[in-house]
């Protein structure tokens, strides 16, 4: 009856526009249950669950008095915290504050709605945020604590990682203390940091080995009692990890029971899941949360044994389960570095034990070597390309990995052997499908990746692939962390063009790593190789001819259709150069037009779209920019003729898919 609480209470605060059909498949696991077991009184306690979890999520209020808001720190990082005020959640940025998680605090201030600048393919913060529940954040005038927390977590670990300091320790101050250094960087290369550090596996990993070395020399109330103590340190570390707050639960769950007889793990897991979600209903969107109870859940109802648990190590197995959760909230895999993820979290955990044990014994040369070993391995893991990119995997589509998941496994188990290859192949044949890229055959797309402040645009007929512009950034490479991996995802393997409009580093940034990383046929950047043919059914044709000492000005302007639609892309050229084009060619036209030079103000007039009267316009800017793109005035404009309008720092990329054409 806890799981089928458990699970309506989550399926109802997943309830949303894009969470429906993850809600009702969740739902439906107990109803089914339920029902066959004729236990119709527990539709009563589901229907309870499922009203709770919606009314969780969307209930409104918040502490305050006098307009000033009351709020406990729920999340801290350097530059920024974010409290939770009774049901509302609020991020607030304050450079190198000393506030702790837990610090009960009374500010006063203006909200105001957040929006960080997104890239394709690269954390997004505002969707993170999203995900903790926040809704606005606050620009504070006033601010004060009220009460201190007990925890001061982050002045411990400080203070540690000061005991760990100097060459050598970068692993257990990077995968422990969470300091970032060269080996926190390598583990996230190989797509595999997000595992260690919001899951807590490598904290519950080390209690485990912890307790194999007491079960040599201590057992009973000592061994148990040094294991509590461990867990409640580690905890105090990271009040904020729902892994060790789990374990603790359960430690202290056992020192309550041990003079009764002990609930199952099961209810004891369950129970704390239920508290949780009261407390925190967000906790649904936490990768440690859904790690966790996905495989409690499955093993619960599932009850895998024979081939899997006798042939596969349980925390392989593990991740073999979890793989849709990993899709879900990555978008990539490196299979490799799976195959290699006991390994390197062995590997990582006698790093740990040796920094511990130089605190007492002349380690420091041992250390030294052992780290560069560590690096030395993740280099050769990460050396093989094993990372295998996935398109943005809705709550939906992840219903059904998460089903085809199900029936590989049961497949497995089936001792019928007809029984067994049916599922097998009617399950994996469609997921080993989706690798291939059959749907060039039938399908064209044009996208408008979203590059922050520059311009990229994939256009994809059949086996024709052409990218313009590639963007550029001077903090990180944007090739390798946004063109190639959403080539991949697309299923494009090799650029038959790369077309750059003009020589500006937020527009070509990325042509030098790109070309060295990628397969790319023909590289352009004049005018000289126009127009491209391409069987009939793409034509792509520049339109500025126009001689000009100015970079911006003799931008390529660049036009072509796709199944009866017209694109016009402007480059950065000036509204007076788009309208001497426009007199040139005045049959040009446009049903999906990219703004000239990001929506900057002398960059697109309303002369210009009167002439050209577009259905839809594009806009690829940063949502922060020093230029203060696009201008405010023509996106007036652009409401007043009720032209329709997307930003790429507010949609992120911008497609259009034609089906057959």
């Amino acid at each position: 009856m806890l799981l089928a609480l458990f699970l309506s209470l989550v399926a109802g605060i997943l309830l949303s526009s894009e969470g429906i059909i993850l809600s009702l498949f969740l739902l439906g696991l107990p109803l089914v249950i339920l029902v066959r077991k004729k236990r119709y009184s527990g539709l009563f306690i589901i229907g309870t669950g499922f009203a709770v979890g919606i009314l969780l999520r969307y209930l409104p209020f918040e502490l305050t008095h006098q307009g000033r808001i009351y709020g406990v720190i729920i999340k801290r990082s350097e530059d920024y915290f974010v409290i939770k005020s009774l049901f509302k959640r609020y991020y607030i940025q304050r450079p190198d504050h000393s506030f702790e998680v837990g610090d009960f605090i009374l500010l006063q201030g203006t909200k105001a709605t957040f929006n960080f600048t997104t890239y394709e393919s690269r954390f997004n913060f505002n969707e993170y945020l999203n995900g903790l529940g926040v809704t606005n954040s606050i620009e504070v005038q006033e601010l004060s604590l009220i009460l201190k927390s007990v925890f001061r977590s982050h002045a411990l670990s400080s203070f540690l990682e000061g005991l760990f300091y100097g060459p050598g320790h970068g692993i257990i101050n990077g995968m422990f203390f969470g300091t970032t250094n060269d080996v926190v960087t390598a583990v996230y290369d190989i797509e595999l940091g997000r595992i260690f550090s919001e899951t807590g596996l490598l904290h519950l990993c080390f209690v485990l080995v912890i307790d194999r070395a007491l079960g040599r020399f201590k057992k009973g109330k000592v061994a148990f009692l040094i294991k509590f103590c461990l867990v409640l340190f580690l905890w105090y570390l990271n009040p904020a990890s729902f892994a060790l707050m789990r374990m603790l639960f359960l430690y202290l769950s056992i020192l309550y029971c041990k003079q009764q007889r002990h609930p199952r793990t099961l209810t004891l897991n369950l129970s704390f899941g239920i508290m949780m979600l009261l407390y925190n209903p967000f906790l649904v969107n936490d990768l440690a949360f859904g790690f966790t109870y996905f495989v409690i859940i499955f093993r619960e109802f599932f009850h895998p044994r024979g081939l899997v648990f006798r042939r596969i190590k349980r925390l392989l197995f593990l991740f073999v389960v979890t793989t849709p959760l990993l899709v879900y909230y990555q978008g990539v895999i490196n299979i490799f570095g799976l195959i290699f993820v006991i390994p390197l979290q062995i590997m990582i955990l006698g790093g740990v034990i040796l920094s511990i044990l130089s605190l007492v014994l002349p380690l420091n040369f041992v250390i030294v070597s052992y780290e560069k070993l560590f690096l030395r391995t993740i280099s050769f893991v990460g050396g093989v390309d094993g990372r295998i990119y996935f398109p943005e995997l809705t709550l939906t589509g992840l219903v059904f990995l998460i089903l085809g998941v199900l029936g590989v496994i049961y497949a497995i188990e089936s001792r019928n052997k007809r029984q067994k290859r049916a599922i097998f192949g009617i399950i994996t044949m469609p997921l080993l499908i989706t690798f291939l890229p059959l749907n060039h055959l039938y399908e064209s797309k044009v996208v408008f990746i979203n590059v922050g402040q520059g311009d990229a645009t994939l256009i994809r007929h059949r086996d024709l692939t052409i990218l313009i512009d590639t963007g550029g950034n001077q903090s990180f490479e944007i090739a390798d962390e946004i063109i190639i991996p959403f080539l991949k995802k697309e299923g494009v393997f090799a650029l038959d063009y790369l077309i750059t409009t003009h020589d500006d580093f937020d527009h070509n940034g990325g042509v030098m790593s790109l070309t060295k990383k990628f397969p790319v046929h023909h590289f352009y950047s004049r005018h000289n190789f126009m127009p491209i043919y391409y069987r009939g059914t793409i034509f792509l044709q520049n339109h500025n001819h126009l001689a000009s000492q100015d970079e911006n000005d003799s931008s390529l302007v660049l036009s072509f259709r796709l199944s009866r639609t017209n694109f016009l892309l402007l480059g950065d050229a000036r509204a007076s150069v788009l309208e001497t084009i426009m007199m040139m060619t005045p049959t040009l036209t446009a049903d999906v037009l990219k703004l000239s030079h990001h929506g900057a103000r002398n960059g697109t007039s309303t002369k210009l779209l009167d002439l050209l009267k577009p259905d839809e316009v594009i806009i690829s800017v940063a949502a922060i920019n020093r230029y203060g793109h696009p201008d405010e005035d023509l996106l007036l404009e652009l409401k007043k003729r009720h032209i329709k309008t997307h930003l790429t720092s507010k949609s992120g990329s911008i497609e259009y898919s034609y089906y057959f054409g």
